[in-house]
């Protein structure tokens, strides 16, 4: 819905006694975005006048008592002020809370990877452009809380030339929250660094990876570096963190393979990542030594690790998880605790929709699951660089959107809309209604066994999960409802 359309729906009538009433009416109508042009009520009217086709001011009569003489109509005392000051002023509300917003600058990326979907995508590639990004941030303040504002889903936020005037924007606006991004560290040249003085956000996740050059040359562009160049890149980061106290905080991502990865996963991509814990103890010694010449000349604890925290957190490795190792912490400038981190992540974290461009799977989308979108845990908003609008990072083709920012008023319009209070509530009870979502959570046949069978029987196999399934969450429901009726 666009503004212009906000304000086009007519024939409301709202009756209230005074004017708190006529306050709550309005928030509740601005709630369902069922602002008319004007509104009739016992003792006040409101107008919305438009200038060119937008709404420009709202016009608030005191309503005069009927008067003896029907020729005569009391017009009353008229109240005009600007729109978003009346807005602001009378229809003030809470802020809504949400855990991260994604915010996609850019969907470019110097890098192809066997396990990121990215170099697959269909969508067109997009620089967020800056006044658009400070709507964005002016809407953040507003109207939300927010524990983490990340600079990206998919694609390479240093690829965007304003990338530290955004963070200084953020950081202008006194929100209180975390920023973030995370880099493949293509760019984190010792010249390049200097660009980030005075702009660094909170954190850094640095996509390392891999765990050597083999398994480097098995899943990346080799024209767009290699694993030592990446490797030193993030001491040099690190180092320069350090060097000047910046309040930075540094997440090392490795691929992992434990067992709590996607199944759907392509075997040759498999066997490129570690599945030892051995293995995953090299990575923890290979950064333990790069990073003991940087603790020595600045003074520099290095955590003491065991060989059971290491096994604790390989075990524990998970797409949600957040099991990780600490290898070195400081204290910044401003006194604050900072820390670099090992964070394994089995590979599946970004494989999800590699069966579906694969040539070896075969993905069957499903309607109905028991299985709950990790999303849905903790509320979260993506905005991706042409403005779509997700609750999730990783849908890059964005086909599980419910709308554009354009297409409402604010960002508290459209995360209260009805596209996304449905979109939510059908996910969390399993049922899928985009087309990312029943991609993601679908069902996946390797080719191979599906050579063995008839579709008829693919459809059979598919059409009787899905029944089970949606059996299962109508069962559940079922039982909710007479549980309420025995509390009740």
């Amino acid at each position: 819905m666009r503004l212009t359309d906000i304000f086009s729906y007519k024939g409301a009538n709202v009756l209230s006694k005074d004017l708190n009433s006529m306050i709550v009416a309005m928030k509740q109508l601005m709630r369902k975005r069922y602002l008319s042009t004007y509104y009739v009520l016992k003792d006040y009217s409101i107008r919305i006048l438009k200038r060119n086709g937008s709404p420009a001011q709202v016009v608030m009569t005191v309503n005069s008592p009927p008067s003896p003489n029907p020729s005569h109509k009391g017009r009353g005392t008229a109240i005009s002020l600007p729109l978003q000051d009346y807005q602001r002023n009378n229809v003030e509300k809470e802020k809504i809370s949400l855990d991260t917003i994604w915010i996609e600058i850019t969907s470019y990326c110097n890098q192809k990877c066997s396990f990121c979907p990215d170099p697959m995508r269909k969508t067109k590639r997009e620089l967020m452009e800056y006044d658009f990004f400070k709507k964005i941030v002016d809407d953040i303040k507003r109207d939300f809380n927010v524990n983490m504002i990340n600079l990206n889903a998919f694609g390479e936020p240093l690829l965007h030339p304003r990338l530290f005037d955004m963070i200084d924007y953020i950081r202008s606006q006194n929100i209180k929250t975390v920023v973030t991004f995370i880099t493949n560290a293509i760019k984190l040249t010792e010249k390049y660094l200097s660009n980030f003085d005075g702009h660094y956000p909170d954190t850094i996740g640095v996509s390392v990876q891999n765990d050597n050059q083999e398994s480097y040359l098995k899943t990346r562009d080799s024209k767009a570096g290699n694993f030592m160049m990446i490797v030193n890149n993030t001491v040099n980061l690190i180092k320069h963190v350090i060097s000047q106290k910046y309040a930075c905080s540094i997440t090392i991502f490795h691929l992992v393979v434990n067992g709590n990865e996607f199944y759907g996963v392509p075997q040759d991509i498999l066997d490129a990542f570690p599945n030892t814990l051995e293995q995953f103890k090299e990575i923890i010694s290979l950064w333990q030594n790069a990073l003991r010449i940087i603790a020595n000349k600045y003074d520099i604890r290095m955590n003491v690790i065991d060989d059971e925290q290491i096994e604790k957190c390989w075990l524990q490795a998970k797409q949600e998880g957040d099991n990780y190792i600490r290898i070195m912490n400081w204290f910044a400038a401003d006194g604050s605790f900072q820390e670099v981190n090992i964070f394994p992540r089995p590979v599946s974290t970004f494989a999800n929709f590699l069966p579906y461009y694969s040539t070896d799977w075969f993905v069957v989308p499903r309607t109905f699951t028991n299985c709950i979108c990790n999303f849905t845990k903790k509320p979260s908003l993506s905005i991706y660089a042409n403005g779509q609008l997700g609750i999730c990072c990783v849908d890059m083709e964005k086909t599980a959107t419910f709308g554009s920012i354009n297409d409402y008023h604010s960002l508290r319009d459209a995360i209260t809309s009805d596209s996304y209070l449905s979109f939510v509530a059908n996910l969390k009870k399993g049922v899928l209604t985009k087309e990312a979502c029943q991609i993601c959570l679908g069902n996946v046949f390797n080719r191979s066994v599906l050579e063995k069978m008839s579709m008829e029987e693919v459809e059979i196999n598919v059409l009787k999960s899905q029944i089970d399934i949606a059996r299962k969450l109508s069962d559940a429901t079922e039982t909710n409802k007479q549980s309420k009726l025995k509390t009740n």
